[in-house]
């Protein structure tokens, strides 16, 4: 798919990559940052074919990281660290990208009523995001944005961050167990609930949506970012 059509479809999907505050646009070939930091802010040149992207930050693998200010530049990280497992099929990293007690919840879960593990789980997870590209990918851009950007009207209400964990994780509950969320919550340090798309190219370069306006939950223990899934 050609970028000028990935914009489009971008648009479709309510997919904006505008990211705050610009740096000054750079027209020589940006180095990438050490690994586990993010480089400085880049803004393509007016007119390009990802002008209407907007600007974003390149990760020590060269991806594309958007997002403003209020997301965390590691949140961003282990977005990254996350599903670049899935394009690799490394299931050794993947099981550090997640809560470790949802990893052997969820085991038992799954070999009790599936009959196969969470080896197998990833695998399939795997397979799945091949066949939307047509075979092996390679993630190129991710954005991630607050699904609410500002607070609700009803201030006697939860907060909408507060609301989206307690749902996300109460959908969990009916799988591994009545005390997995407050488990959790016992447990981590904070949360952040965001909404992702991530991008990436086909074996032939071609980009397209690989997953658009997904919202996922990272529970955050000792500086370090787990998810569940």
């Amino acid at each position: 798919m050609k970028l000028s059509s990935l914009i489009a479809l971008s648009a479709a999907a309510v997919l904006c990559f505008s990211c705050g505050k610009k740096s000054e646009t750079s027209t020589s070939q940006p180095s990438l940052p050490a690994e586990g930091e993010v480089g400085e802010l880049i803004s393509p040149t007016e007119g390009s074919d990802e002008y209407d992207l907007g600007s974003y930050h390149l990760s020590h693998s060269g991806i594309k990281l958007y997002y403003d200010d209020d997301i965390p530049q590691e949140l961003m990280l282990a977005l990254e660290k996350y599903f670049t497992t899935f394009q690799n099929r490394d299931f050794e990293t993947y099981k550090t990208c997640i809560w470790p007690e949802y990893a052997d919840r969820m085991e038992t879960y799954l070999q009790k009523d599936y009959e196969y593990g969470l080896d197998q789980s990833f695998s399939i997870q795997c397979d799945s995001l091949s066949s939307n590209m047509g075979g092996s990918f390679e993630i190129t851009r991710i954005r991630a944005e607050h699904p609410l950007d500002t607070a609700p009207d009803d201030l006697s209400d939860l907060s909408s961050s507060e609301k989206n964990v307690d749902d996300f994780l109460a959908h969990l509950d009916t799988l591994l167990g009545d005390d997995f969320s407050q488990s959790v919550k016992d447990n981590a340090d904070s949360f952040e609930y965001v909404t992702f798309f991530v991008i990436a190219k086909d074996a032939d370069g071609a980009e397209s949506m690989l997953i658009s306006e997904y919202d996922i939950l990272f529970a955050v223990k000792d500086g370090v970012y787990y998810t569940f899934g």
